[in-house]
Formats: structure tokens, sequence, C-alpha cells
């Protein structure tokens, strides 16, 4: 019998935190979609907040795509320091 595996519901603080931690290196879109698991609007719609914020930024080398920026870097240190 297939075992099934058994998502639980993520927060959104765990979900911004997961793209962050997905973009240290530069990705396209598509891969960070298949990475966090989530669908095309909702990734739109954080990633929007995100670069909003300056906490994501779009790059232009190696390819075009996302990568963290340091105003990200510190938020992702100053969560896991809260934990």
């Amino acid at each position: 019998m297939p075992q099934v595996i058994k998502q639980t519901k993520r927060s959104e603080l765990e979900l911004i935190m997961e793209i962050l931690q997905n973009t240290a290196e530069p990705i396209k879109k598509t891969r960070l979609l298949y990475l966090t698991r989530i669908n095309f609007h909702q990734l739109d719609r954080y990633l929007s907040w995100l670069i909003s914020k300056g906490l994501v930024k779009y790059v232009d080398e190696p390819f075009t795509g996302l990568q963290i920026a340091p105003k990200g870097m510190r938020f992702i240190k100053l969560i896991a320091s809260a934990k």
C-alpha cells in the first residue's frame, strides 16, 4: 500500500522564510514555485510583497531570476534569533 505523506499547513511567516531561504542563490520563479509547493498566485502575491519590502530582488546574472537581498538576510537572522 502506498505511503501517504501528510503535510501540515504552514504559517505565512514559515512560507516567507522558506521563500527567502530558497532564494539564497539566484533562482528562477518556476523552480521556486516547485520548491515552495504553493500555487502560482500565492507565490506571486508573496514575491510582490517581498520585493516591495526590499527583501528579495530581481537579478540578471547568471540568468534572469530572483535572489535574496541583504535586507532579506538580516530578516532571516532576526527571525532565527527570535526563535
